[in-house]
């Protein structure tokens, strides 16, 4: 699953979606968030600039199991933090 927040011109967050990550693949079955952000705006009317995808593990810029703990590979961690409204 991939998570995308809404966020407003003024860049607050106003909602956070899931996607199958089938949404959010290109051709080559890569997941990429601008495939990601055209489908989001296609289907909730919402401009796709103003999508931006957000890590459910990745917590003060680090990317976390599940029980919190530092993952072993930090490749994955996704900007600072899960996005929230």
């Amino acid at each position: 699953m991939a998570s995308f927040a809404k966020i407003s011109e003024e860049n607050e967050v106003m909602q956070v979606l899931t996607l199958d990550n089938v949404n959010c693949q290109n051709e080559s079955n890569v997941e990429t968030e601008s495939v990601g952000q055209a489908y989001l705006e296609l289907h909730n009317n919402w401009p796709a600039h103003l999508w931006i995808q957000t890590s459910y593990n990745t917590r003060s810029g680090k990317y976390r199991n599940d029980d919190g703990t530092e993952h072993s590979d930090q490749s994955k961690a996704f900007r600072g933090n899960y996005a929230g409204i």
